[in-house]
């Protein structure tokens, strides 16, 4: 059937389905009707039109039929027994206008949705394997879908259609649908663990998926990639795979295509840099091919963007921080005495609120974090002391000027933080 039947068997078997040129096993469900048989090869010809079908299963052909066969290699040694549903049939060979509608017929005449075979899970995860994002998209529709049976989709979506066939706009829309239906488990691929032997997927999450396999589109794999982040966390930037210990940084660090400014995405969500160069924890001999050391342009985009980063991104993070925490203090009329309380009953006295901004440095996020938040102490200290509109004002002035004081020393701390990395801002 296509990709899954070996093009190296060429004995003609003892018994033989005739639409299907494969060897059954003993235990293979023949057909024992002709309408079953003309139903099949309909499909697997991608001849049969929804007319013919609906005949042909008013006429007995059974939606239900699964065809088992085995698969040799050249010396005629058995590999693998697989299977396949009419629906799965459908998918990887029927592409007519008729498609849609003989697949819904197909399952209103009980044929299983959830079908999962031995090469592929079930049918949606081979629509969207095969580009078929119109059957994708109907079959997450029926609510008889088992979505959580049928794996990490996510990644099937980053990497497949091989071919490119499905556009950055199609896959953006696919993944925030999967997304909208299977929550933060559809892009951790670790909760629940998935029991098929094929799952190859060795990402933990959708994260790293996309950043191994980058939308073609920038705009589409940016809105992905923060997408992603916002719903499950900026943790998600933090998760290594357990055997390799690579993160969202170290694929997008390594993908040819990836753009810099999503590298500077997930450095400004709290990635460290060097989780872009740290090599795997396990041995180059137990890896599947060994690991590459990252290119020599590589290693300069990835400085590069750490730069920009460091340039223009921290700086306007703080500010942005710092800004939101006084927004008290910008108010143009003075404060009454009630708000002034309620400020003092959210934060508490001598308990001013703490910045948290993302830097996956740690020692560099201590000392910027510590310098923002010796800065809030004191403005949210000006704030409870405000008790006029000139005093208001006086105050407004003078973390105006602190807050410039701070982005020079964050300044300062960029620069001796990029000559770590032998950066020169």
């Amino acid at each position: 059937m296509g990709g899954l039947l070996s093009c190296f068997f060429s004995r003609k078997p003892a018994l033989s389905l005739d639409f299907l040129d494969i060897a059954p096993t003993p235990s293979t469900p023949i057909p024992e009707d002709a309408a079953t048989r003309k139903l099949a090869k309909g499909l697997r010809n991608g001849t049969l039109t929804l007319e013919r079908a609906t005949q042909l299963l008013e006429g007995g052909a059974d939606a239900k039929f699964i065809a088992t066969y085995r698969i040799f290699e050249e010396d005629y040694s058995l590999v693998q027994l697989e299977s396949e549903s009419l629906i799965q049939t459908a998918v990887e060979h029927h592409r007519t206008a008729d498609s849609l509608d003989i697949i819904r017929l197909l399952l209103e005449r009980g044929a299983d949705i959830n079908f999962k075979g031995c090469a592929f899970g079930p049918p949606v995860e081979l629509a969207i394997i095969r580009g078929r994002y119109d059957v994708a998209q109907m079959l997450l529709d029926d609510p008889d879908l088992d979505l959580k049976a049928a794996g990490p989709l996510l990644w099937r979506v980053a990497f497949y259609p091989l071919d490119g066939s499905v556009s950055s706009a199609e896959k953006l829309r696919m993944a925030k649908r999967l997304v909208r239906m299977g929550g933060r488990a559809a892009i951790l691929f670790d909760a629940p663990a998935y029991e098929l032997p094929h799952r190859d997927c060795h990402h933990p999450t959708a994260l790293h998926s996309f950043c191994a396999h980058p939308l073609a589109d920038l705009s589409s794999q940016l809105d992905l990639m923060d997408y992603l982040i916002r719903k499950t966390g900026r943790c998600i930037v933090h998760d290594a795979e357990p055997s390799t210990d690579r993160t969202p940084l170290y694929y997008a660090a390594r993908s040819d295509s990836t753009d810099p400014s999503a590298l500077r995405l997930l450095l400004r969500n709290g990635a460290s840099l060097r989780g872009g160069f740290r090599p795997p924890l396990v041995p180059l001999w137990m890896n599947f091919g060994g690991v590459e050391p990252l290119d020599t342009w590589k290693q300069t985009r990835l400085r590069a963007a750490y730069r920009d980063y460091l340039q223009h991104d921290l700086p306007m993070q703080v500010s942005i921080a710092v800004k939101t925490a006084l927004l008290p203090a910008r108010a143009t009329a003075p404060l009454l005495d009630d708000v002034t309380h309620t400020i003092e009953a959210l934060i508490g006295v001598g308990s001013p609120p703490t910045a948290c901004i993302p830097i996956g440095e740690r020692l560099f996020s201590d000392r910027i974090n510590g310098l923002v938040d010796g800065y809030l102490s004191a403005a949210y200290k000006c704030i409870r002391q405000a008790s006029s509109r000139s005093s208001s004002s006086s105050s407004r002035e003078g973390m105006c000027w602190g807050l410039g004081d701070v982005l020079q020393e964050v300044n300062e701390a960029a620069r001796e933080e990029g000559w770590r990395f032998g950066i020169e801002l």
